[in-house]
């Protein structure tokens, strides 16, 4: 169910507090809002009341609706997936800034046995990260480096082990 079908009639008790359609003063098409509270009327989420004549909202609860559309979430989908994409592409700028820097030494196989990685406390997160994966023939590869961080970000949000959840007790 989009969002403006919600918009066009979900705003208080009563859909419309003018008489007829609720989209009159909304820049909706008469067409338009009767399309959408005949959404709304198929979820359960409005009726057509007859004393006193007029669209209200039920009681029913949006989320349940959503629920029962598959809609659930999606915001919080969307919010995680931009977020990803924001972090891939720092991480592939960082890295191609590096690619571009005159005179720097790389530090391949000059480390021992054992030895870590040195972790910048303060440095953005991309900072801290292994270099940019590649692929066979040396070119960044972007899917990898998706899974990479896909695979980090579950790790984050997985309950640690023999730990209680937060809000817990």
């Amino acid at each position: 169910m989009p969002r403006r079908v919600a918009r066009t009639v979900l705003r208080g008790p009563r859909c419309s507090n003018a008489p007829g359609l609720p989209g009159e003063r909304r820049a909706y098409t008469g067409r338009t809002v009767r399309r959408h509270l005949a959404i709304l009327e198929k979820h359960g989420l409005a009726t057509e009341g007859h004393r006193p004549a007029g669209w209200r909202r039920t009681r029913a609860s949006l989320t349940d609706a959503a629920r029962r559309i598959d809609a659930h979430g999606t915001r919080e989908r969307r919010h995680r997936a931009y977020a990803l994409d924001r972090q891939l592409y720092a991480w592939w700028l960082a890295e191609f800034d590096w690619m571009k820097t005159r005179g720097k030494r790389t530090a391949r196989g000059r480390t021992m046995p054992g030895q870590g990685r040195l972790i910048l406390p303060g440095a953005p997160s991309y900072a801290n990260r292994a270099r940019y994966p590649r692929d066979h023939r040396g070119r960044a590869d972007h899917r990898a480096a998706r899974v990479h961080l896909q695979l980090a970000a579950a790790a984050r949000r997985a309950p640690q082990p023999g730990g209680q959840a937060w809000g817990s007790r």
